[in-house]
């Protein structure tokens, strides 16, 4: 034998390889080293071996890197839970202007209570989640401002208020950001 060298296989002697990693509260299976994959790298970089983060159960979707839950609505995926929900609710695609608010500040918390209700501050909610809308008009004269309040009120009102300013909607749907592409794509 040279330096280095074994020698036949059928004298060495073979470690077994674990199946489950050796990482805290980790079943993956093993990758390299006796870690899955997100251990072996922990490892590798020299720092603490840490749990994994928490993941949604198999089949509900996953947490995104910013702790929202994703999931797959009609062969999207990705698509965000909480802007879903407010999307059922409002029977409409949300508009490039249209945020959805964790009223608590717990991003997995997309509890809803039933339609989206204006509450005494004037904030529609249901549950945990809040629409917001950082729409605003340009320029600074009274009668375009009005015109874009009562386009608002075409969007968020109350169903009489819908329909009463229906045709004031285009002032938020020709937005250059890009939302007549999103209101046109909701009306076919």
């Amino acid at each position: 034998m040279k330096n280095g060298d074994p020698g036949p296989a059928e004298l060495q002697e073979k470690t077994p390889r674990p199946e489950v990693c050796a990482g805290p509260k980790c079943n993956s299976p093993v990758r390299a080293k006796g870690y899955c994959s997100a251990h072996y790298r922990q490892w590798r970089e020299g720092g603490p071996l840490v749990p994994k983060k928490s993941f949604a159960p198999a089949g509900s979707g996953y947490l995104t890197a910013g702790g929202y839950r994703a999931i797959s609505v009609d062969g999207r995926r990705g698509v965000l839970e909480h802007r879903h929900f407010i999307e059922l609710l409002l029977g409409r695609r949300l508009l490039p202007t249209e945020t959805v608010h964790h009223v608590n500040g717990v991003r997995t918390d997309n509890s809803t209570d039933g339609p989206l209700v204006m509450d005494e501050r004037g904030r529609l909610r249901s549950g945990n989640l809040e629409l917001w809308s950082h729409a605003h008009p340009y320029g600074q004269g009274i009668g375009p401002k009005l015109d874009y309040a009562r386009s608002l009120l075409a969007l968020y009102g109350t169903p009489e208020e819908q329909v009463k300013y229906a045709d004031f909607v285009q002032m938020i749907s020709t937005d250059p950001g890009g939302s007549a592409a999103a209101i046109e794509d909701q009306a076919t």
